[in-house]
C-alpha cells in the first residue's frame, strides 16, 4: 500500500536558527511501498538510507546536498525485496557498504564504485530474519538474527559466513 499522503523527504534542522530544509528522497518505484527504516552515517557524516520497498539505497552528500542512489540490478531486484539496514561506516576500508534484505534474509554488499551488488545468504531455507547490521574496523559484517540465539560474521575479504550463537537460549540479539 502506498501512502498517497506520505513524502518521502530527508530533512535538515540548523540548530543555530531553526531553519528546516527538506530533500526529496526519488522513488525507484513508483506505486511501490516508500519508507525508510535505517539512516546512518559514513566516516564523512555523509546520510545513507535503507529504501525499503524501493529496491535500492541512497546517500546523501552533506556537502553538495545531493543524493546519489544505488538500485539493485533487475537480476536480483523483486516486490519482495525489503531493504532495512545498512552499515557504511567503514565503507572507507574497501568501497562497501553491508545491506539487510528482510525479504530475502538475506545480506547485501554494494560496490560503491562499481554499483554492483553481491549477494550473502547465511542460512538453508526456511530462512530466519536477519535484523540489523553493523561492521568492524576492517568492514567485516556483523548480523544478528532476529528469533534465534545467533550472531552472523561475513569476512570482508573472504565472503566466510560464521554463525555464533550467544550463550543464552531464547536470547533474540538485537540492537536495542
Amino acid at each position: 500500500m502506498v501512502c498517497e499522503l506520505c513524502e518521502e523527504v530527508l530533512g535538515k534542522l540548523d540548530p543555530k536558527t531553526g531553519k528546516t530544509t527538506e530533500f526529496a528522497i526519488p522513488a525507484l518505484k513508483p506505486g511501490h511501498i516508500n519508507g525508510t527504516l535505517d539512516l546512518e552515517f559514513d566516516r564523512d557524516q555523509n546520510v545513507w538510507l535503507a529504501m525499503t520497498f524501493q529496491g535500492g539505497v541512497a546517500k546523501f552528500d552533506r556537502r553538495t546536498e545531493k543524493f546519489t542512489i544505488c538500485k539493485l540490478p533487475p537480476d536480483i531486484d523483486g516486490d519482495y525485496r525489503e531493504l532495512l539496514f545498512l552499515s557504511p561506516y567503514h565503507s572507507h576500508v574497501d568501497g562497501k557498504v553491508w545491506i539487510v534484505d528482510s525479504g530475502s534474509y538475506t545480506v547485501l554488499r554494494l560496490d560503491i564504485a562499481s554499483g554492483k551488488f553481491e549477494v550473502f545468504d547465511p542460512f538453508p531455507i526456511p530462512r530466519p530474519n536477519i535484523y540489523q547490521i553493523t561492521s568492524d574496523a576492517e568492514n567485516n559484517a556483523y548480523f544478528a538474527v532476529m528469533g534465534r540465539e545467533d550472531v552472523g560474521r561475513i569476512d570482508a575479504k573472504t565472503g566466510k559466513i560464521t554463525i555464533y550463537p550467544t550463550p543464552t537460549k531464547r536470547s533474540v540479539p538485537g540492537e536495542g
